[in-house]
């Protein structure tokens, strides 16, 4: 068991907060980046750079079973140097090695918070014992069974908890406080056919490096269903002015119900239908991210204290639902019969020549119902 790190108080503090905000199976739609020198052991930074041995790793279940979650660096907070702070279960999925070492890895089910002395607190572990130097920058750090045992008692849900972001805020460090309050954050809590319950399936969308997302067809059309959440939000210096998301996808790409989502309020639902319009080769992301105020384009998510959702999809062509081949199959069928039934008609008798009616009415009454349900038919399969 491993745990998988970032400073939730330093330059990079959006990473921090940027993985709680897809649905359970999804994959992250980046890898993090560690130099050797920020794995714990030391011998672990060979391993995952050998193709061999890293591959050997992530087979192992009992291994490949981990917790993203938070770290502090600041020194004017050296209560919190020593402290994890666990927000999901990960599992890694690939591992690319050149100057850093690359990790991809999938999101697992939420740290649920614990209840203590009347109120919701997320546990924390000490990786002092583990890593030494508290201090030093330790960023992916493979756990010893003391550390372990600890960690499978902590509990998990695939759904959002209840609590969980008052819990983060309220582990934080005061510095990582700083940094974050008032950010927006924008989180995906869900896909489905429209109009629907359905949930759409997450699948490993790229075998290359096993990225779980949704598979979404052209011409279909899907909900994403969103919430949105401001650290600090009690705060009564909060503002709303102009800021808003805006889906990044060019027009060609995806069509939309909407092309920004304004954030009127410190905490609501949002739901944005989307439909590809042209199939791609490969996993793309549909986009939204922070704009600026004349929505000329994107800007920073650390200088806006806006964190969007870039969700991995897939764009497949369309394909005819079984149906609508039947009755394609039907309409040639019985078209060609119908056909044959007359050509025979010239040369019967007159007694055959009523069976031969009835069958031919019958067979173009079969055959036209057949076409219109089939050009009636033409939405594609999910």
């Amino acid at each position: 068991m491993f745990i998988l790190t970032t400073y939730a108080d330093q330059q990079r503090w959006v990473s921090a907060f940027e993985p709680l905000l897809y649905p359970t199976g999804f994959s992250f739609y980046r890898p993090f980046s560690y130099v050797p020198h920020y794995i714990v052991p030391s011998q672990l930074a060979g391993q995952l750079a050998d193709t061999s041995q890293s591959e050997s790793l992530l087979s192992q279940s009992k291994w490949n079973d981990g917790y993203f979650g938070l770290r502090f660096k600041e020194a004017a907070a050296s209560d919190f140097l020593s402290k994890f702070v666990p927000l999901r279960r990960v599992s890694l999925t690939a591992v690319e090695a050149g100057e850093s070492i690359s990790l991809y890895f999938r999101l697992g089910n939420f740290v649920v918070p614990e209840l203590r002395d009347g109120k919701k607190h997320l546990p924390t572990l000490d990786v002092s014992r583990v890593v030494g130097d508290v201090a030093a920058t330790k960023l992916f750090i493979d756990l010893d069974q003391a550390e372990r045992d600890i960690a499978m008692k902590w509990q998990t849900s695939e759904t959002f908890p209840d609590g969980l972001w008052d819990s983060i805020e309220g582990a934080l460090s005061p510095p990582a406080i700083e940094k974050a309050k008032g950010t927006v954050l924008l989180r995906l809590t869900r896909v489905s056919n429209r109009g629907a319950d359905t949930l759409r399936a997450i699948e490993e969308i790229d075998k290359l490096r096993h990225m779980w997302g949704c598979r979404l067809r052209v011409g279909e059309v899907y909900d994403l269903h969103f919430n949105y959440y401001r650290i600090g939000r009690s705060g009564k210096d909060v503002s709303f002015g102009s800021q808003r998301f805006c889906i990044t996808n060019a027009r060609d790409e995806v069509q939309a119900s909407r092309r920004t989502i304004p954030i009127t309020g410190n905490y609501r639902a949002e739901d944005v239908w989307v439909s590809p319009l042209e199939p791609t080769q490969g996993p793309v992301q549909i986009s939204f991210e922070p704009c600026s105020a004349d929505l000329l384009g994107v800007t920073d998510p650390a200088e806006a204290r806006m964190i969007g959702v870039k969700i991995p999809v897939t764009f497949a062509s369309q394909t005819w639902p079984a149906s609508r081949k039947w009755n394609l199959a039907l309409f040639v069928l019985f078209g060609i019969l119908a056909c044959y039934l007359y050509h025979r008609y010239g040369y019967a008798s007159d007694n055959v020549r009523k069976v031969l009616l009835l069958c031919i009415a019958t067979s173009v009454s079969v055959a036209v119902t057949a076409l219109k349900d089939f050009l009636l038919n033409q939405k594609v399969i999910a």
